[in-house]
């Protein structure tokens, strides 16, 4: 059964007269004492009295930063460690083991999910987005499967776009600098009717790292060129339609096309991967009176990889296959190419029982696809459809106790239903102090590549061998199927310190975490064959804690501190015979700590000047290498203009003005200095 009519259905269910959620925050929430927050449990709360520990990257800190790329922004976040695997792809993980396609973070944009079930990660090189159409991100530093669904499990990044009457006239920007960089925005706001729309044309290109691994040929000795350069060419669409006062429409619609290399350390001779994106959201959210509202979103996301690689068959090597004698010949072979989609719909209503008592409940249906050859070969298409209820209530028993309980119940066709619970109960010690405890047990359920996986090399047709189409080459992983979930259990103590005197917010959490049956791979046979298999083989512990504080020391400066301490400890592949265990121990895959500082200065007249420092200590990521210890300190300098009823704004950002290191690939192009210039125009 597909999703696609039920989705309809609901549409039409939604014209009930009290209707809404995702509720657009006002001008009044975002400068109250403390930020009103949403993501931690579909309710409207500030910080004291959410169930969860919760980071926001507002606009300032986001100019501030003078990140190129959004994933950077993350790096602003306590415990979240982020890393280029290549140039044009990006790692983001919440406490560590990490790899090439990380996957155990809900990353939304407006509340849809843009994760990627084809490679089971976030591409967020084609977001559809840019970093000026942001409004702020809101960060779950914590498990939040009880609201946002199985992939929130170790926590859920919602990243929230500008509402197109903000910016209302046209705006061009552009990026030039190191690695070839070019980047082009064109941004037009306006107000039809009773519409505000946004349209946006970006286009987005570099020549990857330059460098690379081995031998450059041609009797050189010279490193050889990385094939990872890339061009993404996007054209996204939104507008906010109030047809009254209790309803609106929120539609959203974007595509985008390009390449991207992925050649690095291990194969720099990767062929590049062709990519198109699509995606159409509706939001409707209908407001009752007394803080009650019903909502419905519904979206289509569609992604689409071409990635060949060429294969080389050595001499006679058909003979295995009855074939006589013949010649050495290339192949082109799919590597990592295929088409995902994902069919989303959700209705959420949130209500007040009494002046202490509040809820939010839903339900929700998703259906992914997955069609790829070169990934799940022979299977043709591969589906998971999956059913979700879920609540979160909020009791207020008196002026300074807030309990949060939230559950979500989770079915779908591959491993059947589960309930992850949480409970966080809050006091408010002084109007500027107060504690949080948060319990809870999730589950993330397998991917659909995780639980289909067969990689493997086939013959192609070739009309000389037409009789051998579709012979096996060579399998290179694999899963043999009924995977378990992976299970998290997790004790959270926070304390939030608020002294409005110098504008400050301390975050600080404290943490057990369990985490069993985790995804992962080990070294396998397949029909004889020596493979890889995923298989429930990664088991950890970890103890630590985050903390993050933002200050305004003097006036016009603000710093922002974010910290995190993980001790880990656990084993994978214990199914492996000893001779293959290597890396078995966890211990290395996560940094013991991390320190990011953002300090932002503003001079007057529109100049403004801001640093921001990271440190990372040692870490072994899977598929990547066992890098050392690092530092970067980025500067940003900002001097803005107004020419008669023009403005803009011209910068100068130089990323790790220290020594180069390596951030995924010890054996890669090192991360050195990197200088650009970007120019806003705004009419």
């Amino acid at each position: 059964m597909t999703l696609r009519p039920i989705c309809l259905t609901l549409m039409l269910i939604a014209s009930h007269p009290l209707l809404a959620e995702e509720h657009y925050l006002t001008e009044t929430d975002l400068f109250s004492d403390l930020p009103i927050v949403v993501n931690a449990s579909g309710l409207r709360q500030d910080q004291r009295t959410a169930p969860a520990a919760i980071t926001i990257i507002d606009r300032a800190m986001i100019d501030a930063s003078g990140a190129i790329e959004i994933a950077d922004l993350l790096r602003l976040v306590p415990g979240f460690q982020v890393y280029q695997v290549h140039p044009n792809k990006f790692g983001v993980v919440n406490h560590g083991v990490g790899d090439k396609h990380p996957r155990r973070l809900e990353v939304m944009v407006d509340g849809r999910s843009v994760y990627l079930p084809l490679l089971s990660t976030v591409d967020w090189v084609v977001l559809g987005i840019t970093l000026a159409d942001i409004d702020r991100i809101e960060v779950v530093r914590s498990t939040n499967v009880p609201t946002q669904g199985s992939n929130a499990f170790q926590g859920a990044i919602n990243i929230i776009t500008r509402n197109p009457l903000q910016d209302i006239g046209t705006t061009l920007s552009t990026t030039q600098g190191s690695l070839d960089t070019q980047r082009y925005t064109l941004r037009h706001n306006d107000q039809i009717g009773a519409m505000d729309t946004r349209l946006i044309l970006n286009y987005r290109s570099n020549n990857g790292s330059g460098m690379g691994l081995g031998d450059g040929g041609g009797g050189g000795t010279g490193p050889k060129r990385l094939n990872d350069d890339g061009e993404i060419k996007e054209i996204s669409f939104r507008g906010l339609y109030t047809p009254s006062l209790i309803d609106s429409f929120d539609i959203q619609l974007g595509y985008s096309g390009g390449h991207i290399g992925v050649g690095n350390a291990e194969k720099p001779d990767l062929d590049r991967r062709d990519v198109t994106t699509s995606y159409q959201s509706l939001l409707w959210e209908r407001r009752g009176d007394d803080d009650n509202s019903l909502t419905l979103h519904a979206y289509h996301n569609y992604l689409k990889y071409e990635h060949y690689d060429p294969f080389f068959v050595p001499e006679n090597f058909l003979n295995n296959f009855g074939l006589p004698d013949h010649p050495a010949f290339l192949l082109n072979i799919g590597e990592e190419n295929g088409v995902t989609e994902r069919v989303d719909a959700e209705l959420r209503y949130q209500g007040k029982a009494s002046a202490a008592l509040r809820y939010m409940a839903g339900v929700g249906l998703r259906q992914d696809t997955l069609r790829s050859e070169a990934l799940v070969a022979g299977q043709g298409e591969v589906s998971e459809a999956m059913y979700r209820l879920f609540s979160n209530l909020e009791w207020t028993p008196a002026d300074n106790w807030t309990l949060n309980l939230g559950a979500m119940l989770e079915h779908n066709n591959m491993v059947g239903t589960h309930l992850s619970p949480r409970l966080g109960i809050n006091v408010q010690l002084h109007p500027d102090h107060s504690l949080r405890m948060m319990l809870a047990e999730a589950y993330r359920n397998p991917s659909l590549l995780e639980e289909f996986r067969l990689d493997q090399i086939r013959l192609p047709y070739i009309a000389e061998l037409a009789a051998f189409e579709g012979a096996v080459l060579q399998t290179r992983g694999f899963s043999s199927g009924n995977l378990e979930p992976e299970r998290l259990r997790t004790l959270e103590l926070g304390y939030l310190w608020h002294d409005p005197q110098w504008n400050s917010l301390l975050d600080l959490k404290v943490y057990i975490e369990r985490i069993d049956d985790g995804l992962t791979f080990h070294d396998s046979t397949y029909e004889k064959a020596d493979a890889i298999e995923n298989g429930n083989d990664i088991h950890w512990r970890s103890k630590g804690a985050d903390l993050s504080w933002r200050i305004e020391p003097w006036s016009g400066s603000w710093l922002h501190l974010a910290y995190a301490y993980n001790d880990m400890t656990g084993y994978w592949n214990r199914n492996s015979e000893p001779a293959k265990a290597h890396g078995r121990r966890l211990d290395t895959r996560v940094p013991l700590h991390t320190l990011s500082a953002l300090l932002s200065h503003d001079f007057g007249a529109q100049i403004n000047a801001s640093l921001a420092y990271y440190r990372m200590t040692s870490v072994e990521w899977f598929n990547g290498g066992a890098l050392g210890p690092y530092d970067r300190l980025d500067l940003r300098l900002a001097k803005g203009f107004t020419l008669g009823s023009t403005s803009g704004s011209i910068e100068l950002i130089v990323h790790n003005l220290l020594k180069a290191y390596p951030e995924f690939f010890d054996r890669n192009s090192d991360f050195d200095t990197r200088t650009y210039l970007r120019g806003t125009l705004k009419f």
